[in-house]
C-alpha cells in the first residue's frame, strides 16, 4: 500500500452565503464577481456555500473581510478551508 500524501495548506476564505439552491448561490457569485471578488461554491450535503478565496493566512482572509462588507455583503465570515 502506498502511504498518503501529506496534507496541504488548503488556506482561508470568506464565506458570503449558503444557499439549499444553487441558482441562488450562483446569483450570490454573480454579485460577487460584479464587485471584483473571485468566488467558488463549495457543495455539500444539499447546501451551496459561496466562499472567495486564496487566502494563505487568516490575516489575509480577515482584510478581504473587509473590504467584502464594505461592498454590500454584510454577513461575510472568514473560514479555514478544508482541502478536498
Amino acid at each position: 500500500a502506498r502511504p498518503a500524501p501529506p496534507p496541504a495548506a488548503a488556506g482561508f476564505g470568506v464565506q458570503v452565503g449558503a444557499y439549499a439552491s444553487l441558482p441562488n448561490a450562483r446569483d450570490a457569485q454573480g454579485r460577487l464577481s460584479l464587485k471584483g471578488f473571485p468566488s467558488a461554491i463549495l457543495s455539500r450535503d444539499g447546501r451551496h456555500k459561496v466562499v472567495v478565496t486564496g487566502f494563505p493566512d487568516r490575516a489575509q482572509a480577515e482584510k478581504a473581510q473587509a473590504r467584502i462588507r464594505a461592498a454590500g455583503f454584510d454577513s461575510a465570515f472568514v473560514v479555514a478551508l478544508e482541502d478536498r
